[in-house]
């Protein structure tokens, strides 16, 4: 039995919210999802089919 498991651009923007949290890097202020293209590179950006960039709001402890 084959099961496909389709997530929507919310879904995915919410799990990546859970998993900075959980993992204590910080809160998403923005989340963008972007089509890649299937070149090599040393840029994940460029060729990765599928990336998402996400701008952090983080706690700054101890800092001074």
């Amino acid at each position: 039995m084959e099961t496909k498991l389709i997530l929507t651009e919310k879904d995915i923007k919410r799990a990546i919210e859970e998993y900075l949290i959980g993992t204590k890097q910080g809160k998403a202020k923005s989340i963008r999802l972007e089509q890649g293209s299937n070149t090599v590179s040393a840029d994940p950006q460029e060729y990765s089919a599928f990336y998402a960039e996400v701008e952090l709001e983080v706690e700054e402890d101890g800092i001074e």
